[in-house]
């Protein structure tokens, strides 16, 4: 039961059966309930402002800047996601567009908890979810996390004439151009 349109930003994208990704505009009663939504963790750091009966919420009050901390709050998010799939439940991870740091958190889940290492998780978040793009810093995180639970590496940072660059962001020109607000 999928609850996505790609390239809407009002709609949700199934990563799992109990796994969704989304912007801030995709918090309507229609798609938490679809989706049967108990559980939304909130990455931005004004909060969502909605509160909808039933779901508990988590706020990572977090910017998608070079200098965050992001991996402190990997166990944190991924545990809750897990927790609340053994009660039935489904999770939302959301932040402002749905583009940096939830699909960092969902990237991390699938690796603690699916087993998939890096270069698989984001590709499998990538293949629902076409405009991920969590920022280098992030991404640097997500390596580490990688090295912490596997032993090994599947992604690498790269050189590019705008910087170091995740390696699964490949030679297109348009993965390079930095996205607003990095």
């Amino acid at each position: 039961m999928a609850a996505t349109t790609r390239n809407t930003n009002d709609q949700i994208d199934r990563v799992l059966d109990h796994l969704y990704i989304g912007s801030v505009f995709s918090l309507s009663l229609e798609n938490i309930k679809r989706a049967n939504i108990k559980l939304i963790i909130d990455c931005t750091v004004e909060g969502n402002g909605k509160v909808f009966p039933g779901v508990e919420q988590i706020q990572i009050p977090i910017d998608d800047s070079f200098n965050v901390n992001i991996a402190t709050f990997f166990d944190l998010c991924a545990d809750a996601i897990d927790a609340c799939q053994k009660r039935g439940g489904s999770t939302l991870i959301h932040c402002t567009a749905g583009i940096s740091r939830s699909a960092t958190f969902c990237i991390a889940y699938l690796m603690k908890y699916k087993r998939m290492r890096l270069r698989q998780a984001y590709n499998r978040l990538k293949s629902v979810r076409y405009v991920i793009r969590p920022n280098e810093n992030f991404f640097e995180q997500l390596i580490l996390y990688e090295l912490t639970l596997f032993g090994s590496n599947t992604v690498s940072m790269i050189q590019s004439m705008f910087g170091r660059i995740p390696d699964v962001y490949g030679r297109n020109i348009y993965n390079f151009v930095p996205v607003f607000g990095q």
